[in-house]
């Protein structure tokens, strides 16, 4: 069971480290374009 809490938390830890990168990214596209782009989900709800 510790085993599975510990590989749960190295993936949490993974999504959000990525989810960092993608928003950061995000911002500074657009601040380099100057306008916000437009949030798209894909249909999926």
């Amino acid at each position: 069971m510790i085993e599975e809490q510990k590989n749960f938390i190295e993936v949490n830890d993974g999504y959000l480290t990525a989810l960092y990168s993608w928003n950061t990214a995000v911002a500074k596209l657009e601040a380099a374009v100057g306008v916000e782009l437009q949030k798209v989900d894909g249909g999926n709800k």
